[in-house]
């Protein structure tokens, strides 16, 4: 932008001294068009962004999809994980039942043999 104040002509980083009259108008016409090139400049940026907003849509789309697929994998392999967990929590239970049985039988056999050695 610009603006023409008593001869001065300011535009971001440059301030353009002119004379009154016909140089101030000359130096503000200047800016003018130099913003109207900035302008034109930043409009063909955007509408190349524009431009590719469809492609980009679409690739955020099948990524998203992407994603929703590894969650769906994520979240039944975790419920795999799960039941794998809980069915050794149970073989874990059902191996310190045998183990115990074990250690009672053991017990038996020494008193069985303490008492065929008495006898």
């Amino acid at each position: 932008t610009f603006a023409a104040l008593g001869g001065e002509v300011v535009r971001p980083h440059r301030l353009t001294r002119a004379g009154a009259g016909e140089g101030a108008r000359l130096a503000a016409r200047t800016a003018l068009n130099e913003a109207h090139a900035d302008l034109e400049a930043a409009s063909a940026d955007l509408a190349a962004l524009d431009a590719q907003r469809p492609a980009l849509a679409e690739r955020a789309q099948a990524a998203q999809a992407d994603v929703d697929t590894a969650l769906a994998a994520l979240h039944e392999s975790d419920a795999q994980i799960l039941a794998a967990g809980q069915e050794v929590a149970r073989a874990a239970e059902a191996l310190e039942r045998l183990e115990a049985e074990a250690a009672t039988l053991a017990q038996r056999r020494e008193r069985a043999r303490a008492a065929a050695a008495e006898a």
